[in-house]
């Protein structure tokens, strides 16, 4: 939630232009897709390295072919190197070169669970966990669509120096985020089984384990998520920064120490602890403190 990656320029793209339901179809046709390529791969006995890449990459190649098509469609969207004014430039380049980093570290700590645990317990596990991951992220996804709104508006608020209403917006925003992920998440828990029979014709063990896993860190990040936004809206992405890296790298270490055959719903566990120990109290912090200074 803290930067952007193709997706979320491309959410900004569609938002801007009111064409929300194409930024919703792109979103299912990844997940489909992806899930059905690898599921392909699998049956062929493809390399396990090469599913793991057909799963994670093609949601980022969609979303990097439908921002490419948007720049290269729409006038106002192409980039003109006479109009670029270079102290402007280094300005932005400064800020988006933070938001990359940001959004890099934001990537690997939510979507490299399928990596690890293929590298860790082996394709079987990998292939076994695919599936109910990618329909938890769903979960993720409906974060970033209901929240990334809160950019612009506490962006507009902060401006007019209305610094009450994004409090009690971030608040009853994280506050019915949460409780909407949980309803959605039990309601994907209780019926995993069936949906995923439909969908793929077989069940896989541990399916409703890991997306209850999933389930719990999607509400502890909706929670947070208002809050990342009031960071972001202020351009500080550097002190969101260190937070991430502590988390990407001490989850990362953890699912390699403890993970073990049988228990791939740890991933997303160690994920929801480590993300309430070193970005939750950071973020809700930092943004907080943001205000009673502006």
């Amino acid at each position: 939630m803290g930067g952007d990656g193709p997706a979320g320029v491309i959410y900004k793209i569609y938002h801007a232009k009111q064409r929300m339901l194409s930024y919703n179809l792109l979103l299912v046709a990844s997940v489909f897709l992806a899930a059905s390529v690898s599921l392909i791969a699998i049956k062929l006995g493809a390399p396990y390295w090469l599913t793991v890449s057909l799963l994670s990459g093609l949601p980022v190649l969609l979303a990097f072919l439908a921002l490419y098509f948007e720049m290269t469609a729409s006038f106002e969207l192409r980039l003109f190197l006479s109009n670029v004014v270079t102290a402007e430039t280094r300005g932005l380049l400064g800020l988006g070169s933070k938001f990359l980093v940001l959004s890099i570290l934001t990537n690997i700590g939510m979507n490299s669970d399928i990596l690890v645990i293929s590298v860790a317990l082996g394709q079987e596990a990998a292939a076994n966990s695919a599936i109910p991951i990618k329909i938890g992220s769903v979960l993720l996804a409906l974060i970033g669509f209901a929240f990334m709104p809160l950019w612009s508006m506490h962006a507009d608020s902060l401006a007019k120096g209305d610094h009450e209403s994004v409090r009690k917006v971030s608040f009853l925003a994280g506050f019915v985020g949460s409780l909407v992920v949980l309803i959605a998440g039990l309601f994907l828990v209780y019926f995993v089984d069936d949906i995923v029979r439909i969908w793929m014709g077989a069940n896989f063990p541990n399916q409703r384990d890991i997306l209850l896993a999933m389930t719990v860190l999607a509400c502890i990040v909706a929670a947070t998520a208002p809050y990342n936004m009031i960071l972001n809206a202020q351009g500080l992405a550097a002190v969101q920064i260190i937070p991430w890296m502590a988390f990407v790298v001490i989850s990362l270490l953890a699912k390699f120490v403890f993970l073990s055959p049988g228990n791939a719903w740890f991933a997303s566990a160690f994920s929801a602890a480590a993300y309430v120990v070193f970005v939750m109290p950071f973020m809700m912090h930092y943004a907080k403190r943001s205000l009673r200074i502006r």
